[in-house]
C-alpha cells in the first residue's frame, strides 16, 4: 500500500493572468516489497488557471519533492530530489463537459545512477462533471 496525506490552498484572482492559483502539499509512505522500494517523501505543487479565451483555459504548473529510501541497501543512495513541470489546455464544451490535453515532464533525480530518471507523459482526455 501507498499512503498519502496533503493540504491545498486556492486563491481566486479576478483581474490579471491568472483565474486562480492553487498549492498543493503531500506526505507519502510507500511501504512497497523489497529494501529498494519502500519510501517516504513529500511534495509541493504550484498550479494555476489562465483563461485563453470564452472557452479554453491554460494550466500551468510546477513542482518539487523529495523521497528518502531509509531501507536502500546500495551505495549511493537512492534518495531522490523530484522536479515536475507540466501543463493542462482545456476546451470547455458546456458547463459540464470539457476536452483537454495534458503533457508533463519528471525528473527523478538521484546522485545513484541506477535510478535517476525523466518521464515525459502526454495524453488526451473527455471529462463530464456531475
Amino acid at each position: 500500500p501507498t499512503y498519502t496525506v496533503g493540504l491545498v490552498r486556492q486563491w481566486v484572482c479576478d483581474a490579471g493572468y491568472f483565474e486562480e492559483v492553487q498549492l498543493s502539499v503531500d506526505g507519502q509512505w510507500a511501504d512497497l516489497r523489497g529494501a529498494n522500494q519502500a519510501y517516504g517523501g513529500f511534495f509541493a505543487l504550484l498550479s494555476a488557471t489562465c483563461p485563453i479565451g470564452e472557452c479554453c483555459e491554460l494550466r500551468p504548473e510546477a513542482g518539487i519533492g523529495y523521497r528518502t529510501y531509509p531501507d536502500f541497501v546500495g551505495t549511493p543512495s537512492r534518495d531522490e530530489t523530484i522536479w515536475r513541470a507540466g501543463a493542462e489546455v482545456r476546451h470547455w464544451l458546456s458547463d459540464h463537459r470539457y476536452v483537454s490535453g495534458t503533457f508533463h515532464y519528471d525528473r527523478f533525480d538521484s546522485n545513484n545512477a541506477d535510478y535517476a530518471a525523466e518521464r515525459f507523459t502526454a495524453g488526451a482526455s473527455l471529462t463530464l462533471l456531475h
